[in-house]
């Protein structure tokens, strides 16, 4: 089990560690165009007739993303005005969520309609294992661990989101013509480490569950 748990760690790191060191490496080469990330999302948007979706510049956010709930793009301080690549491929990653809600994608309906119900099941996880452990409860744990594998496979389940985003994102940016075909092998990379964010945020919480039922099974 050591093994196991020491393997899903050194993914996860390693999935963080690429993400961070391609966004290094690509923030410092801009787009031909020169586009900032709010003008690319802004035209992809506008293809799409979707005036009515604000671009704000976030600086409360860890991460860019779609606020479906207020029709928001909010891009962090470093997309918002940079012309890189790096920038424009987020800012037409985030772009491209605002497309899936307007036509209605099946796959980002399901992931949003439910997110909340996830968000909120995860905590309730939690606190049936500290309560489980807190009175000796061995089935009340092992009930808390297997809410948190179903958090799991939901994030497995809605992957295919990112994918479909992913898509979205490149034929925007070509029909539009804001890339050149020299820039596409750059933007198809950063667009796929974006989409990798989504695989790490699975992983992460994979390596603390097995750590635990590790620890668990140790302490029965």
């Amino acid at each position: 089990m050591n093994i196991v748990i020491l393997i899903v760690l050194i993914v996860s790191i390693g999935t963080y560690i690429y993400i961070n060191v391609t966004y290094k490496k690509y923030s410092k080469k801009d787009i031909a165009k020169l586009m900032s990330g709010f003008e690319v999302a802004r035209q992809i948007l506008d293809e799409h007739d979707l005036n009515n979706i604000y671009i704000t510049e976030s600086r409360e956010e860890l991460y860019s993303t779609y606020d479906y709930k207020r029709k928001v793009v909010k891009l962090i301080k470093g997309v918002f005005s940079d012309t890189s690549l790096t920038s424009c491929a987020i800012s037409a990653m985030n772009a491209a969520y605002a497309v899936q809600d307007k036509h209605n994608s099946k796959l980002f309906k399901f992931k949003k309609s439910i997110e909340q119900f996830i968000s909120i099941l995860l905590y309730i996880g939690y606190l049936i294992i500290i309560i489980g452990a807190l009175f000796g409860h061995i089935n009340t744990i092992w009930i808390g661990f297997g809410i948190e594998l179903l958090i799991l496979v939901f994030h497995v389940a809605t992957y295919s989101v990112e994918k479909e985003a992913k898509n979205i994102a490149l034929v925007e940016l070509l029909n539009n013509k804001i890339i050149t075909k020299r820039e596409v092998k750059r933007i198809q990379k950063l667009l796929d480490v974006t989409s990798y964010i989504e695989i790490a945020s699975i992983v992460f919480p994979i390596a603390e569950l097995l750590k635990r039922i590790y620890e668990f099974g140790r302490s029965d």
